[in-house]
């Protein structure tokens, strides 16, 4: 009976043995252990679903809550505060008056009319009982309240008035004329008017009040406007006078180094080829938050397609921050996507609230949830710093917590369809993107050198050179000099250097990241000899300084922000120094004589920039490398 299991029942209310094979006993054991999983998995998204419809977010309580209220009946007394605000005491002439929280000033903004409205009592009634003589006023007492008013109606007639010389009419055969001139309609030929559709647009979009409530609101008060006048005057004003400033704001947007996109899901009513019930997509697109002009736009398409975005952004190039859509990830090249750590986080916090409520405080997902918040931790207590150097602390401070988070998300396993499970899945998919607070060797070169800057692989194309990597054997070892630097170095002869051929894909960056000591000039060259008469372009001006610790890297950057020296594009640490990248706004062409001028001036930058509060090294080189 060794591949037999035994199994008790009791459907005669006797103990009874039933024999199955052990193979049908272990199916049936997976078949079990499949269920159950399954069932948590079921019971876990039921428990997210019912926290997310009625439990308070810990990201957005308020929000969350509005959300909620807004279907109740009793969204008064929900916001009724429980306690009064202290009161704030205010000294008088004759005594002291409790001055309330609640104050109509602090309700209105200012500038706003006051009417006045005297209740007296009339001569004939002031008639003083005890001796007739006529009662003098000898104070009053104010009582202000707010007065809110029902949309009103008036009509408003533009006169224009038209001129003529009535001497020239007598005497001359053509009379001058003057005509005032005419502010121009908002819609031709309508009586509307800016304040009318402005108020209706307002009540529609910012206050969620349909045409139709609208309608009936407007005729309780006896102005008869139809909902298909109304639409018509939106629709009109938005074609006549909103899309010009649209399309402005569009190019404007799209010249920032910075942006931020999402989409969410809407209901488009008796829309051509969907029915109601289908999902329409609104597209989001805003600038960062140190953009000098902010702009926020939306986006209204049917689907939820990538080429909504590319064709939206299709002269944008820069940074762009985006949630994991993988529709964002199929942009152009140009178009760097980050990747948003407060989505990973949410996800962490999800396959939390997933658990039962006496699991969640040993959850696995809590860990994730920390290093997340840890990060967020940093950003906020760098949030004050100068751009160059809150990433330089990012590379101290969040680079090693990032390194954690990966690693802990490697050695953690998780059913693939739990919560945790496609938390950690979003992390692994997510990562190149979500790192991308930290500038990649990729990007950072293509920041130098941008699309169609070298020739393509295998494409010799005309007046198009390539870049040139050259690598340093580890000193001691044969062929190599060692010790050099960026600045002095010389390289002449086989056997000292190994050189790269850098082509328009970048594709030999990462080959490059792990070798020690590897130098690229911001420079295109024909052919693959890094010399003065193979120089084709130069894109950049780069400054190597050595001899740098913290405080010169600190008086460094506040040299910069001070004017004192030139603000530098990249700021990069060497491990012993500095190198500053100055990325030209358009490459020059590396002519013999551009050459001399360029030489001639970056030895004059030179001598300004190192100096003895950038480098703690005093001696002057005499050669310096472009």
């Amino acid at each position: 009976m060794k591949n037999d299991a035994v199994l008790t029942t009791s459907t005669t209310g006797k103990a009874e043995e039933a024999f199955v094979s052990r193979a049908e006993y272990d199916a049936l054991k997976r078949e079990n252990a499949e269920l159950n999983q399954k069932l948590d998995f079921l019971m876990g998204q039921l428990r997210l679903a019912k926290k997310k419809m009625f439990g308070a977010s810990s990201e957005q309580a308020a929000e969350q809550l509005l959300g909620q209220l807004s279907f109740l009946f009793n969204e008064a007394e929900a916001w009724t505060p429980r306690e009064e605000k202290a009161s704030e005491a205010t000294a008088v002439a004759a005594h002291t008056r409790q001055k309330r929280s609640s104050d109509l000033d602090e309700v209105l903004p200012e500038g706003v009319t006051v009417e006045v409205v005297e209740h007296g009592i009339p001569e004939a009634e002031r008639v003083c009982d005890a001796c007739g003589t006529v009662m003098e006023q000898i104070g009053k007492e104010v009582r202000r309240t707010l007065v809110l008013r029902p949309a009103t109606a008036t009509i408003r007639e533009d006169v224009y008035y038209t001129y003529a010389c009535r001497k020239c009419s007598v005497e001359a055969t053509e009379t001058p004329i003057l005509k005032t001139e005419r502010i121009p309609p908002v819609i031709s030929g309508s009586y509307a008017s800016p304040e009318a559709i402005a108020h209706i647009m307002v009540q529609k979009f910012v206050m969620a009040s349909p045409l139709y409530r609208q309608e009936q609101e407007l005729n309780r008060s006896g102005i008869q406007l139809s909902r298909q006048t109304m639409s018509n005057w939106i629709l009109r004003a938005a074609d006549d006078w909103l899309t010009p400033i649209y399309e402005e704001m569009k190019k404007r947007l799209v010249k920032e180094q910075i942006l931020h996109a999402d989409e969410t899901t809407l209901q488009v009513l008796k829309e051509p080829g969907k029915s109601a019930q289908s999902k329409s997509y609104m597209w989001l697109y805003r600038t960062g938050k140190y953009a000098s002009q902010p702009m926020i736009l939306y986006e209204y398409r049917p689907d939820r397609k990538a080429s909504n975005a590319e064709t939206f952004l299709k002269e944008f190039s820069g940074w762009l921050h985006a949630d994991g859509y993988p529709g964002y990830h199929r942009l152009p090249e140009h178009i760097r996507v980050v990747g948003c750590w407060a989505h990973l986080r949410r996800k962490f916090d999800e396959a939390v609230k997933s658990l039962p409520q006496k699991d969640q405080a040993n959850a696995a997902a809590l860990q994730g949830q920390a290093y997340c918040s840890r990060l967020f931790s940093i950003e906020q207590e760098l949030a004050e710093l100068p751009p160059e150097e809150r990433y330089t602390q990012r590379l101290e401070r969040s680079k090693p917590v990032m390194d954690a988070l990966l690693a802990w998300a490697e050695r953690t396993n998780a059913a693939p369809k739990s919560a945790l499970g496609k938390a950690i899945y979003y992390l692994k998919e997510q990562w190149p993107y979500l790192i991308r607070v930290l500038v990649t060797a990729y990007e950072f070169y293509r920041e130098i050198f941008p699309v169609g800057s070298f020739e393509r692989k295998g494409v010799y194309e005309d007046q198009k050179g390539n870049g040139i990597a050259v690598t340093i054997p580890p000193k001691g070892t044969k062929g190599s000099k060692g010790g050099e630097n960026g600045i002095t170095l010389e390289i002449e002869g086989d056997g000292r250097a190994k050189r790269y051929t850098i082509t328009d894909d970048l594709a030999t960056l990462p080959d490059l990241q792990d070798t020690d000591f590897t130098i690229m000039s911001p420079i295109s060259y024909f052919g693959n000899r890094r010399s003065g008469k193979n120089a084709r372009f130069l894109y950049a001006l780069v400054f190597d300084l050595d001899g740098v610790g913290m405080p010169q890297l600190r008086d460094t950057l506040h040299q910069m922000e001070s004017s004192i020296l030139p603000k530098a594009t990249f700021v990069v640490n060497s491990g012993t120094g500095l190198h500053l990248y100055y990325v030209l706004d358009k490459p020059v062409p590396m002519y013999p004589q551009n050459q001399k001028y360029l030489k001639e001036l970056k030895y004059s930058l030179t001598r300004q920039i190192w100096n003895k509060f950038t480098s703690t090294i005093n001696k002057k080189l005499s050669r310096i490398e472009s």
